[in-house]
């Protein structure tokens, strides 16, 4: 019986990160690179990325959702807020980055309160310890949006950039997420490594 409680409550909790992060995630793309109406698409982005993340979570190991994640974001963006792929992609790496650097600060605090805990893939698969992060990371973007919208921050990157320059922005991207990615991964297993 227990079992079966811990996997539902697993289930909600993974639930409840696939809604507030695919709010987050269109909020602030369409913010930030001022979408106008297509009110329809937005609502289609949030549920197929709230669907998809939900199956992600249940499937795939915590440092390869990641990827996986950010590869959704880029796809659903493209098709159905039309926007260019250099957009599409800058805008997924401001939405990972934001959740990446968030997740290394409470991963590293919340692993001193689960201190019974000895692996990092131990603490990502514990509902209580998954939810407490979703909520922290949850209420630092939820700022991060409300900052964006009343300080109307945008980003302005002009339709006819030259290919050389939209290149440019597509490889800063990869390289930045990935290198932010691959670095707070390796901390957060050093950390687990040096506290056990």
């Amino acid at each position: 019986l227990m079992q079966i409680n811990e996997l539902f409550q697993w289930i909600g909790v993974n639930a409840i990160c696939a809604i507030i992060c695919g709010f987050i995630d269109v909020f602030l793309f369409t913010h930030l690179f001022q979408v106008k109406g297509k009110e329809k698409n937005k609502i289609k982005v949030f549920i197929l990325d709230v669907f998809i993340r939900f199956i992600l979570l249940q499937l795939v190991e915590p440092p390869f959702f990641r990827v996986l994640e950010i590869e959704v974001m880029i796809i659903l963006f493209r098709i159905f807020l039309e926007k260019r792929i250099e957009k599409c992609i800058f805008g997924a790496t401001i939405n990972a980055i934001t959740i990446i650097c968030t997740e290394a600060i409470f991963s590293r605090i919340f692993c001193i309160v689960f201190s019974n805990i000895n692996t990092y893939i131990e603490l990502m698969y514990n509902y209580r310890y998954k939810f407490a992060v979703v909520m922290s990371i949850a209420i630092i973007r939820i700022l991060i949006c409300l900052i964006v919208k009343y300080r109307k921050m945008n980003i302005y990157i002009p339709d006819d950039l030259s290919v050389k320059n939209r290149n440019m922005i597509i490889a800063i991207s990869i390289i930045g997420v990935g290198l932010i990615y691959f670095s707070t991964v390796a901390l957060i297993f050093l950390v687990f490594m040096i506290s056990s």
